[in-house]
């Protein structure tokens, strides 16, 4: 079977448009993928620095609810 020119350039062309768009379409999916990943690790990091901040304050309560205990005669 002979394939002309015109039905080999159309062919090439029309392929790589489609294979663009369709590469150009993942890589828009992967982007917003990845901003939905680095949001929620942001979102994970603070709800960590406020449990950790909570924690540090409940330590200096217990550290000085020794502190008085041992303190008394």
């Amino acid at each position: 079977m002979a394939i002309g020119g015109l039905t080999r350039f159309a062919g090439i062309w029309f392929d790589n448009l489609f294979t663009d768009l369709s590469v150009r379409e993942r890589i828009r999916q992967v982007r917003y993928n990845v901003d939905q990943a680095s949001r929620r690790v942001d979102e994970l990091r603070d709800g960590l620095r406020g449990r950790a901040a909570q924690h540090r304050n409940r330590l200096a309560v217990l550290a000085g609810e020794r502190r008085d205990l041992l303190a008394q005669p």
